[in-house]
């Protein structure tokens, strides 16, 4: 048998199952006016949102189904459904604030799929004339509670003076975060870990450009508007602030929160939206522009190089009302760039310009939707967790199938986070058994059942264990049935079992591959192989041979060889086909009298049924076994204790028209030779002689009522001396035997195949 690796893979129930690369806390995103993209197709799906935005707005979603379960423009909350939640209207994030807002899992759950409390921190808006501006960074807490999601704290002020940027990154244990905001009027960065126990106080870094607004723009100070982003592994943090004309890059500490380092990227273009490429290497800067000026410029900087800035490229210009500047890292590994009322990308952003992949011609329509400026805020670290420069025992997580079938091989990857060092893996039921490094080999299983893969990391803070199981299916047993025969090109029918369903091998000759039954008609000897799978998508193969033959082969003859049996004793009966070449297995009825043998069973051959005709015959239909190159069939049983010689004889129940099945019968005999004095057999029925009478020669038998029997008077040497039918009542019957002369006899009671035999003394 082969094995088809399994057509359904499962999907993947754990979080720690899922590629680091495919991770789906961003799987969808929801932006500016009622717009939104789904990443679980490529290219990204356009999708709506049930909210409106010009610049800031956050989501997240299951991690490991990529379904969304809250979101906000800094305003309102939302559940997947769009409904606001419970107490969820009047936050105090800008609707017009560059990252106005963003909701963050607390970190007190290991699994952030299993959080069901969220933060929501929120940057007001310092430049809208609709609304006065809001410095204050506020904290909200929203809570799973009786079925729906509810805000259980609002509006909480952490602290106030800060501009409108706002960025986030993990924290070196992998598990917290650091919220990141920058002051409204001072060249200052505020970062605050919120870890398992809550926001803890805010470390201060002073460092950077001190910017003075232009004089087209003072609304927000001299760092008011633009975005900040962190490079995925958090090492490095991007700052623009279009009104100043400042693009800047620093040092982050992912272990103590301190910025530092500040390097000038551009000290001449307004950028406002910046961007890094996966690698770190790279930042994109784009250029804020209006419906009145040439599109927005796209800028790559290369921060080991900030001398020389490369032209990428330019957005279209708007037209309307609405600004171009916004662009953010996808969960595709893609930057995303907004625009108007589509969204553009960077295809391979790890590569330098030109090669970087822009192309502001092939966009992705945002059908009735648009962009005012702005993208969602995301925590890119959520990207690359595996990265970071840990500070914290690792977390132990595993990525592999959930199902296979017995006799494959697993891939088995760990996608273990905060560094690991140490690798050592355990496979239950598997080979191999245990494995030390990262990467173990193809893990294979033998047999079927549920077995458990472990995986222990280490690294200089401490240890952590994953537990991985997997169901291993059992293989169908496929049979492609018995090989067929045909004569003179006649079709057949072929005849699998065992699967669910079926696929025979391309071969000619054959009719519907997919059938379970095809039919069939070959000239030559042709052989099938048919591939079935049971319910779990397992499979296996087995083979059937069609032969064809032209009409007219040689005929055989079967015959059956003379014995002889001692009453008493095992006789045997051999059938052989004792002329010509058969072609198959010979099926063929044998007939034994059945006052010839009893206890009779087929010991070479196949029996295929017993039946009885009349009273005294018993009809076996057997298949010939092929021994020793010979088609045979033998059958055993005990002669009965009378002399007596009887014919077996044979018919051919097979059906080749291409070869004749001719059959000789011959005789049976057995003989008393002086073992009548053996210990009477009896059968297992009710049928008895119950008693005998010498001098009235009444004869008692019993057995089962309605049943016609025959009574019957031996010598010893055999002759027949009288016979009596007898009706067997339900009360003891009776027959009465004329007068014996002295001697010894046998008295015989037979029905069909059951009889009893009794010697008896007439004195």
């Amino acid at each position: 048998m082969t094995v088809l690796r399994s057509i359904a893979l499962f999907v993947t129930v754990l979080w720690a199952t899922l590629p680091v690369h495919t991770q789906n806390e961003y799987a969808v995103w929801q932006f500016g006016n009622f717009a939104g993209l789904d990443f679980r197709t490529a290219p990204p799906t356009p999708v709506s949102a049930p909210f409106y935005t010009d610049e800031g707005s956050s989501m997240w979603c299951n991690p490991i189904t990529g379904n969304l379960i809250l979101s906000s423009n800094g305003k309102q909350v939302y559940d997947a459904s769009g409904a606001v939640v419970a107490n969820g209207a009047g936050l105090r994030g800008g609707n017009s604030s560059s990252s106005c807002v963003v909701i963050l899992p607390d970190p007190v759950f290991k699994y952030p799929h299993e959080a069901t409390r969220f933060y929501i921190f929120c940057i007001g808006d310092q430049s809208s004339a609709i609304q006065p501006p809001d410095s204050a960074l506020t904290m909200n807490t929203v809570e799973y509670r009786d079925g729906r999601w509810e805000v259980v704290q609002k509006n909480v002020v952490v602290d106030s003076g800060f501009a409108e940027k706002l960025a986030v990154t993990h924290h070196c244990d992998g598990r917290s975060f650091w919220l990141v905001v920058h002051a409204r009027s001072e060249p200052a960065f505020y970062a605050y870990q919120l870890s398992g126990k809550g926001l803890q106080p805010a470390v201060k870094s002073v460092v950077g450009a001190v910017n003075t607004p232009r004089a087209d723009s003072v609304l927000g100070g001299a760092y008011g508007q633009g975005l900040m982003a962190f490079s995925q592994d958090g090492s490095k943090l991007a700052m623009a602030t279009p009104f100043s004309y400042s693009t800047e890059v620093f040092d982050f500490d992912i272990s103590t929160g301190i910025v530092s380092n500040a390097r000038v990227l551009d000290p001449v273009s307004r950028n406002y939206g910046v961007c890094f490429s996966p690698n770190g290497r790279y930042v994109y800067g784009v250029q804020w522009a209006t419906r009145t000026e040439n599109g927005s410029v796209v800028r790559q900087y290369d921060v080991t190089n900030t001398v020389n800035p490369v032209v990428v490229g330019s957005l279209k210009p708007a037209v309307s009302d609405f600004y171009n500047g916004g662009i953010q890292a996808g969960p595709d590994g893609k930057l995303w760039l907004a625009m108007e009322t589509s969204v553009v990308s960077i295809a391979s952003p790890d590569s330098a310009a030109p090669d970087c992949g822009f192309r502001a011609d092939e966009v992705v329509l945002l059908p009735s939707s648009d962009i005012v400026v702005g993208l969602p805020t995301i925590v890119t670290s959520f990207y690359k967790l595996g990265r970071l420069n840990s500070c914290a025992p690792p977390v132990s997580r595993i990525t592999a199938d959930t199902a296979i079938c017995s006799g494959e091989c697993l891939q088995v990857s760990s996608i273990s986070t905060n560094s690991p060092a140490q690798w050592l893996w355990t496979f239950d039921g598997a080979e191999p058994a245990v494995f030390s490094g990262e990467s173990p080999p193809a893990v294979c299983y033998r047999t079927a059942g549920r077995f458990a893969i472990r995986l222990i990391t280490r690294n200089q803070w401490g240890a952590d264990t994953a537990t991985h199981f997997v169901l291993v299916h059992q293989l169908p047993v496929i049979s492609a049935g018995a090989d067929v025969i045909l004569c003179d090109s006649a079709s057949g029918r072929l005849a699998a079992t065992g699967g669910v369903r079926y696929e025979w091998e391309a071969q000619q000759g054959i009719g519907n591959r997919f059938s379970p039954d095809p039919i069939v008609r070959v000239f030559t000897h042709t052989a099938f192989v048919v591939r079935g799978w049971n319910e779990h998508g397992c499979s296996s193969t087995d083979t059937v041979i069609v032969y064809s033959y032209p009409h007219g082969m040689p005929p055989v003859t079967l015959s059956v060889v003379p014995s002889v049996a001692e009453a008493g004793s095992e006789a045997v009966i051999q059938i052989a086909v004792t002329d010509g070449v058969p072609i198959a297995e010979i099926i063929t009825e044998v007939s034994i009298p059945a006052r010839a043998l009893t206890d009779v069973r087929v010991t070479h051959g196949m029996e295929l049924y017993r039946r009885t005709a009349g009273t005294d015959t018993l009809i076996l239909g057997v298949r010939t076994e092929l021994k020793d190159n010979k088609n045979v069939i033998s059958i055993r049983g005990i002669a009965l204790l009378f002399t007596d010689t009887v014919r077996i004889a044979l018919r051919s129940a097979t059906s080749l028209t291409c070869q004749p099945v001719w059959t000789a019968d011959t005789t049976f005999a057995v003989t008393a030779c002086g073992k009548l004095l053996r210990a009477v057999m009896f059968l297992n029925t009710p049928l008895q002689i119950t008693g005998y009478e010498q001098q009235t020669g009444r004869v008692s038998i019993s057995g089962n009522p309605a049943a016609l029997a025959t009574v019957s008077v031996y010598t010893l040497q055999g002759t027949l001396v009288e016979n009596h039918t007898v009706r067997i009542s339900a009360v003891p019957s009776a027959v009465h035997l004329s007068s014996l002369p002295a001697g010894l006899y046998l008295l015989r009671l037979h029905s069909g195949s059951h009889q009893d035999v009794r010697l008896i003394l007439q004195e």
